[in-house]
Order: structure tokens, then sequence, then C-alpha cells
């Protein structure tokens, strides 16, 4: 929650976990679930929890991240947890110990936005500045330069055919070919232009399993995508 620290439902009722429970911080942004069955959960401030169902377990700067502003967690394939923050992505192996990414390593911009796992196992990272993309411990930029659209991306997905799909901070969303990924020579497609998503701000986009790519706004709603038509 914005302000409430997290409420863990079991069916029946809610139970809330703050401060006064050992939790991070207030204003939740972000919850993953780790192979042995922990949350963690990332809170702006906070740095991240980890909670093993009876207690929580806290990490900041002092503990190994490389901010306490905790935007974005996701967990990867192999069982590293990301925590994306404002000065880059702090990567927590299974052995509990860390590493950084951030300018420093190449990245467009620390302010991370939003984290994607692709069906490669290539890390997708959206920053206020563009796309990274962190695969075999290198990363690679996607910005204006190669073609894409606007800089403050909010959110990032796959489809089943393997076309990548980003929302963006009141520019509308795009989508990223398949085949184009594969090639390096990267072809945008803005989505909704003419019905006003270039407008508003992109929230979150979900493909499902009949094909249908439902959009999410801050401000219109939700829509659905197939086909070339919304």
């Amino acid at each position: 929650t914005a302000g409430g620290g997290v409420c863990q439902f079991d069916g029946v009722n809610f139970t809330q976990y703050d401060e006064r429970h050992g939790l991070c911080g207030p204003i939740v942004t972000a919850i993953v679930e780790d192979n042995s069955g922990n949350l963690w959960i990332g809170a702006t401030w906070g740095g991240v929890s980890r909670f093993n169902g009876n207690k929580f377990q806290n990490y900041h700067r002092k503990q190994g991240l490389i901010s306490d502003a905790t935007t974005a967690l996701l967990k990867d394939r192999h069982g590293n947890i990301f925590v994306g923050s404002n000065a880059g992505i702090t990567i927590i192996d299974n052995n509990h110990e860390f590493s950084h990414l951030s300018t420093l390593n190449g990245m467009n911009s620390g302010n991370v936005t939003c984290l994607f796992e692709a069906e490669d196992g290539a890390i997708w990272i959206g920053t206020v500045k563009g796309i990274n993309i962190y695969d075999d411990h290198q990363i690679s930029t996607i910005g204006r330069a190669d073609g894409l659209p606007y800089d403050h991306v909010t959110c990032i997905t796959q489809d089943s055919l393997g076309n990548i799909w980003i929302g963006f901070e009141r520019k509308g969303l795009v989508k990223l070919s398949a085949v184009s990924i594969k090639s390096g020579q990267y072809d945008f497609e803005q989505i909704g232009a003419e019905e006003g998503l270039n407008n508003i701000t992109i929230t979150s986009i979900l493909p499902d399993d009949r094909g249908l790519i439902w959009i999410g706004t801050n401000g219109r709603g939700a829509f659905k995508y197939k086909n070339g038509e919304l």
C-alpha cells in the first residue's frame, strides 16, 4: 500500500504488516516471492524486507543495497533477486551475495522504473532514459538513437510471439517485434495513437492466453488490444 505497509489475505481475513512488525517502510513499491517461499518487499526509502512468514529481515545500504529507494523487484529464473532503485540495481544471489549495476556498468540511467525477464533470460530494465538489457553479464541500451520514441519507460512485458511491449509516462505504448529484436534493427510500432493513448501514462501491460493485450492506464481505465484494434 501507499502508506499502510502490506496486507496478507488468507481467503477470509486481512492481516496488516507495517513498521511496527519490522517491515522496512510504509510505502510499498513491489513484492516478489523467492524460490524458498520468502516474500521480498520493497519500500520507498526503506530498502527491502525479506519475510519468511514469521519475521522480517531488512536490507539497506549498510547491508549492501545500492540505494534505499526501492522502485522495482524481480526474481529471475536462477533465483536471483533484482532490486531496482533510483541509483541502479542490486542483485542478491542465492548465497545472499550482493552485486550492483549502474551507470558505471553502462546503464543509460540509474533511475530504474521497471524490471522484466524475457523468454531468453535477458533482463529488460526500464529507466527514465529508455531501456537497458542485461544479458550474460553485459549491458546494452535502447534509446532515442535506436528509434525508441520516448524516454520514460513505465512497464515492459512480452507476448507469446516474442514481441516486447513497452509503456511510457504520458506517451502511450509501443510494440517491438520479435524479428527486430533478434536482428538488432529495432522496429517500434506505436499503439493506440489515434485513440489517444499517446497522451496518457501506461501503468501495466498483460498479454492473456487468447492473444489479447490488456493495457492499464492512469486515468483512462483499461483497454484490450488485438490484431491492430483497441
